[in-house]
């Protein structure tokens, strides 16, 4: 139950990366069942059937010209030169050993037929038409037992950054894409339109504070098209405070509303555009509610009351120089 609890807190970006990340591990696991992933194991198989082979036949070759000494060299080279043999010998057909290289009668496990393992290889050795004996080589195991064995399985590592790598890339790839996704299309034109018309600014933010809503009022103060707004986060506009000086990223009144879904009303902003032009505001934020009553999103009004402010310092202004002439006339 935790687990299903802990899914269904995830968000959509998550979920959607997850599911691509078991397609593509699935789809690689699909693409090894069909044999179209190269066989790592049957490889190195093959390598090592194939070196006992020669061995064999070069064993065959000294032994028919007596060339004992020869042939020993040649054996301990050849161990020498692959880590993976623990230990190589030449046993005679009445099952005495002739040479050995390594700890051999250690490591050599007797078996009661003449087939192979993936780490004990054994081929008959010649000498001339009869059989002399036959080359046993010992190796390692390919993959180990343990649990450290089971965790350093190549295939399984393949599997793990497959896994990883795709859901990571996933994840910040929609993060970037969903961004630029245009949500003006899950509004009606009718409702933009309405909206539009307004004289108020107002705009619809996500739980990042990204514009998914602008009305054309306040692009036009911005000196963009409504459009463009989609994406931008409204916390990197230049908010001012009613002093005029910039207002701190987490005083912004819908941040507020995103954290414990209360309405904001009445709340004083400036706001400058690009071309230094300053407005006063008279912000209103609701929230947008999803899913278990939590807010996905704000709504947010902002009335333009700079002619009201402005008049409001001439009143004063007026009344100030009025009271400093009383004061001059008395």
């Amino acid at each position: 139950m935790k687990i299903f609890s802990f899914m269904k807190s995830l968000n959509a970006k998550t979920h959607i990366a997850l599911g691509l990340a078991f397609l593509v591990t699935s789809t690689l696991l699909a693409a090894s069942f069909l044999g179209l992933v190269p066989d790592r194991a049957g490889a190195i198989r093959d390598g090592r059937a194939a070196l006992a082979e020669a061995m064999a036949a070069s064993g065959t070759a000294l032994l028919t010209a007596g060339d004992v000494r020869l042939l020993e060299s040649t054996l301990k080279l050849i161990v020498k030169r692959n880590p993976e043999i623990v230990s190589a010998a030449m046993r005679r057909n009445d099952g005495s050993v002739a040479l050995a290289v390594g700890e051999h009668e250690n490591h050599w496990v007797a078996t009661a037929g003449e087939y192979s393992t993936e780490t004990q290889m054994q081929v008959p050795i010649l000498a001339g038409n009869s059989r002399w004996g036959q080359l046993e080589l010992r190796y390692r195991p390919m993959t180990e037992t343990s649990l450290f064995g089971f965790i350093h399985n190549p295939w399984l590592q393949l599997l793990g950054f497959m896994s990883f790598i795709s859901f990571s890339v996933f994840y910040f790839y929609l993060g970037k894409v969903l961004r630029h996704l245009d949500p003006s299309q899950a509004i009606p034109g009718r409702v933009r339109a309405a909206l539009d018309t307004l004289a108020e600014g107002l705009l619809v933010i996500d739980k990042k504070q990204n514009i998914v809503l602008a009305n054309h009022a306040f692009a036009a103060f911005l000196g963009k098209p409504p459009d463009e707004l989609l994406g931008v986060s409204a916390g990197s506009l230049q908010w001012l405070d009613v002093n005029s000086q910039p207002l701190p990223k987490d005083h912004l009144p819908w941040l507020v509303t995103l954290r414990d879904g209360s309405n904001q009303t009445d709340q004083m902003l400036n706001l400058r555009n690009a071309k230094s032009l300053q407005r006063n505001f008279v912000v209103n934020c609701s929230p947008v509610l999803g899913s278990g009553h939590k807010p996905n999103g704000v709504f947010i009004s902002l009335n333009d009351v700079t002619l009201i402010e402005q008049n409001k310092v001439e009143l004063h202004k007026a009344k100030d120089e009025a009271e400093a002439a009383n004061q001059a006339k008395s």
